[in-house]
């Protein structure tokens, strides 16, 4: 018998992990988050970014993207988006009269660092798919406990609900 294998509709995709620099340290955590899902959306809807897959955390975050052509910069759209949301949430603070400490924003050249993974266990589980191994990974538990633990992720069922970020649907053959 012949296991069958799992083809993503032929695009090329990649999987990043942003880790938050010292910006993050200023905003609360939930606020963060939302300012997070809500460039990712604007990116979406502007810029036509796909995401196949994310996690958003406290201090990083998971992104399973499309690659595109007129892109070479694949997630620059996001990093757009985010600077905007990010000024309007300092323009915001500043009407209501909080003190906000701006060095660190006009010094910033960017707000991630940013890292390319090759992990095809992730890329599974960030699109909600099953992985099965014939040993004991504790990478693995660890990523499952997480990401059904975490509420900003494109694995969690909302029940009826809208997801915090539009995912793309992906669609899978078998061969």
């Amino acid at each position: 018998m012949e296991k069958s294998k799992v083809i993503i509709d032929g695009t090329k995709r990649q999987l990043f992990k942003l880790v938050y620099k010292n910006w993050h340290h200023h905003i609360p955590i939930e606020i963060r988050k939302i300012m997070i899902a809500d460039s990712l959306n604007k990116a979406i809807d502007i810029h036509k970014l796909k995401i196949h897959g994310y996690l958003i955390m406290e201090s990083n975050m998971i992104l399973y993207v499309e690659k595109s052509i007129e892109y070479p910069v694949v997630l620059e759209r996001f990093h757009d988006c985010f600077n905007a949301t990010f000024k309007a949430y300092l323009d915001e603070k500043e009407q209501n009269g909080e003190m906000i400490n701006l060095n660190f924003y006009r010094a910033m050249t960017s707000f991630f660092l940013e890292q390319q993974l090759f992990d095809k266990n992730l890329v599974l589980l960030l699109t909600g798919r099953k992985v099965n191994k014939a040993y004991h990974d504790p990478n693995l538990l660890r990523w499952k406990a997480l990401l059904k633990q975490t509420r900003y992720c494109s694995i969690i069922d909302y029940s009826g609900g809208k997801s915090p970020v539009l995912v793309h649907q992906t669609t899978f053959k078998a061969t």
